[in-house]
């Protein structure tokens, strides 16, 4: 729809303090995927590439009603003109999805733009339209009235839809214009003789949820096909399948050639041309789109249309029981609640989660809270620290973890008690973020740990939530949170339940497989993480991102395979909105960790990770000629 560039959002500087519950997540070092973030957005690069070539193909100019819509302004009547915009997003609907694009046209730029008609058409700027509709006007310009007229009696075609205009600068001004219902059939039968593209489906009906871009460049055209609203079950028994096996129709007779966006191929595409149309056959699932050049002619790359071959499956077989995996990073104890204190003051008598007690800090000596509504520069700079706060922490552990490391911020300046003894604060590395030192405190011991910290504390300062990292497990019941063995293995469900419930890096399932030769293929139905990488026997096979989740691996010989899919996490079970309880709160602000009420709760409201089910493996072979089965 003329949006082809994209400003992602955002590279976080560091994450001290309030600065980590700014979202969307960073694009930066601090999330386990970043340095695969190139996968979609080089899809958007080359799309735009592609979007942003010639001129777009529009024959259809749509007088914009917003002057209308001043005129019932000045007379305060706000149901007509909420009934206005409804009808003006009804038929923006119409229209994309019926797939006839069209340009809204402003009274005041056509002006600007030294709008004309002549028998080519109305010619507004660089573009150029053949019909022209007038929806539910109240108001035309005297300008836009002569305009339209002029560009009727030179052949052109304006149609008024609904209420035809008779105000001109506010003074009524009776037309004599004949209209049509402001109705969706009756406005794409008046205007189907513009349509360049059709959508349909499997069953002879038109697709309705696809949008498209087509455009003109040079010696050819590119079309662009995607989905423009997400499917809607509410009214469905049976929900629609996630493939949709679409034909698109092209007025006109091309070779079509298809521009893989995610992986920068060029391919051939199944189509074929009948009564001077171009029909294109495509499946699409959920996340699909597709990008097609076009050229009369056959196109400058030499491309063989592939080998059809039938592919008979061998097996399939869906991993099952406990793999061994690693991990890219420590495993992790959150550290979000303990006693605290101020400066010489004796503890709290009951835990407090750890923000909270930051506010009631902050209160008792006159501070502004942290948050959005008090929000507090997250910059180092002059603090006037003053004071002291302290926290302490008691640890369960059912086993020795050697190694440990507490990781939290201002580190080099934190005076840290392990067991009753002072650890000294050397930085040795971060976690996640520069700004979160990891400092080593050595062997939690069976049974239970103390830990204390004392961090200073000013206007500026914040007291934030600490981890303890090391080569262990945790279970979670509750409040109750417990060190335990790290697990061996892993199975193929949430690792919140699995001694991974703050775990928040990436995770590498590892699978032996035994096969025969072929062509084999992995299929995973259900995951939660950002995407997976695959490997086959050590080299790398590419992503599973998108619907179907499957991957093609390549032939095989008979024989042991070692299969690698490293899923990519993400940062919410060590840094999220925990203790929100407010299912209905979808905005991620600095007020979401800090909700009161029943929409608090001190248990944690950890999401889903990992595989949450069996990968599938499919082996075919691959022999004769004859159409492709789809399995």
């Amino acid at each position: 729809l003329g949006v082809t560039l994209r400003v992602p959002h955002l590279a976080h500087f560091s994450m001290r303090g309030e600065a980590k519950r700014d979202f969307p997540a960073s694009i930066n070092y601090q999330s386990p995927w970043h340095e695969e973030f190139g996968v979609i957005e080089t899809h958007f690069a080359r799309l735009n590439t592609a979007l942003t070539r010639g001129r777009p193909i529009v024959r259809l100019g749509i007088i914009h009603p917003i002057e209308s819509y001043w005129h019932e302004c000045v007379y305060g009547r706000k149901q007509k003109r909420e009934q206005m915009d409804k009808d003006l997003e009804e038929l923006i609907k119409w229209l994309l999805f019926n797939n006839i694009d069209f340009d809204f046209i402003s009274e005041s730029l056509s002006q600007e733009l030294g709008a004309t008609a002549n028998e080519d058409g109305l010619k507004v700027g660089n573009m150029k339209y053949s019909s022209v509709l007038v929806p539910n006007c109240i108001e035309l310009r005297q300008t836009t009235r002569r305009l339209l007229d002029e560009f009727e009696e030179l052949g052109g075609k304006v149609i008024y839809a609904g209420r035809v205009p008779d105000y001109s600068e506010g003074e009524y001004t009776k037309t004599e214009k004949a209209s049509i219902p402001f109705e969706e059939t009756e406005i794409l039968n008046a205007l189907e003789e513009l349509r360049d593209i059709k959508i349909i489906d499997i069953n002879g009906d038109r697709a309705d949820r696809m949008i498209y871009n087509y455009r003109e460049d040079k010696q050819c055209r590119w079309l662009f096909v995607c989905h423009g609203a997400k499917v809607d079950n509410s009214k469905t028994i049976r929900p629609k399948p996630v493939r949709e096996d679409l034909t698109i129709r092209i007025k006109g007779e091309y070779n079509p050639l298809e521009y893989d966006t995610l992986t920068g191929d060029i391919k051939n595409i199944s189509y074929y041309i009948k009564d001077g149309f171009t029909y294109v056959e495509k499946k699409f699932y959920t996340q699909d789109s597709l990008l097609l050049k076009l050229c009369e002619e056959e196109q400058e790359y030499n491309i063989s249309k592939p080998k059809k071959e039938k592919k008979e499956k061998i097996y399939e077989r869906t991993l099952k029981g406990m793999f061994e995996y690693t991990l890219s990073e420590e495993n992790v104890m959150l550290l979000d609640c303990g006693n605290f204190a101020l400066d010489n003051e004796e503890y709290s008598k009951e835990e407090e989660e750890l923000l909270r007690a930051d506010c009631i800090l902050k209160e008792k000596l006159n501070f502004p809270r942290s948050g959005l509504k008090q929000a507090q520069p997250w910059v180092i700079g002059d603090d006037d620290i003053s004071h002291t706060a302290r926290v302490k922490f008691s640890v369960i552990s059912e086993c020795e973890a050697e190694n440990v490391f507490l990781a939290l911020e201002d580190a080099q300046n934190s005076k840290i008690i392990f067991n009753g003894n002072e650890i000294k604060s050397e930085v040795s590395g971060f976690y996640v973020d520069k700004s979160i030192g990891k400092v080593k405190i050595g062997t939690i011991h069976k049974g239970e740990n103390e830990i204390e910290v004392e961090i200073p504390f000013g206007k500026r300062s914040n007291v934030e939530w600490m981890y303890l990292l090391g080569d262990f497990g945790v279970r979670v019941s509750g409040t109750h949170k417990v060190i335990t063995q790290k697990p061996q293995r892993l199975g193929f469900s949430s690792v919140t339940n699995q001694g991974l419930p703050f775990y928040t890096g990436n995770i590498s399932y590892v699978a032996d497989v035994e096969t025969d030769s072929g062509e084999l293929s992995i299929t995973v139905p259900k995951y939660r993480g950002a995407l997976m990488r695959v490997y086959l026997d050590g080299e790398d096979k590419g992503i599973i991102a998108f619907e179907p989740y499957k991957l093609d691996l390549g032939t095989v010989k008979t024989g042991q395979h070692r299969i690698v899919v490293n899923l990519y996490g993400n940062r919410f079970n060590g840094f999220g909105s925990l203790h929100n309880i407010d299912d209905n709160n979808h905005w991620a602000g600095p007020e979401r960790w800090r909700t009161e009420g029943n929409k608090w709760g001190y248990e944690y409201s950890l999401r889903d990770m990992g595989i949450l089910s069996g990968p599938i493996i499919k082996l075919y072979t691959a022999k004769g000629d004859g159409n492709e089965k789809d399995i």
